[in-house]
């Protein structure tokens, strides 16, 4: 697995105990990747099934809930400061506009 991939920053390295899970089951850092070379199938099921019977446990979800919240908060943030700045572009390039219109000189007709 190349570790850099933002999908795996995203989901895997910047998780707490993600890195050391990894590491758990048998993946090793080399040259930018996880490799597993030890390719222990018991080691890898253990993992999966502790990784799942976490899912159920009410501090997992209360967890989830918040990074969730958490994500949405920072997205509603995102979408309020773009669209702040499309209706100040908007308002700016109407008085350029009018200013534009009111200063330019008229033709005189012959």
């Amino acid at each position: 697995m190349n570790i850099s991939n933002p999908k795996f920053q995203q989901y895997v390295a910047s998780a707490p105990g993600g890195m050391e899970f990894m590491y758990a089951v048998g993946f090793e850092p080399m040259h930018g990747y996880l490799v597993n070379q030890r390719q222990d199938l018991a080691l890898l099921w253990l993992g999966k099934s502790a990784l799942e019977a976490v899912r159920t446990d009410a501090a997992y979800q209360a967890s989830k809930e918040d990074a969730q919240v958490r994500h949405a908060m920072a997205l509603s943030k995102e979408e309020f400061e773009v669209s702040t700045e499309e209706q100040l572009l908007v308002r700016v390039r109407v008085r350029v506009r009018v200013r534009v219109r009111v200063t330019s000189p008229r033709r005189s007709s012959r």
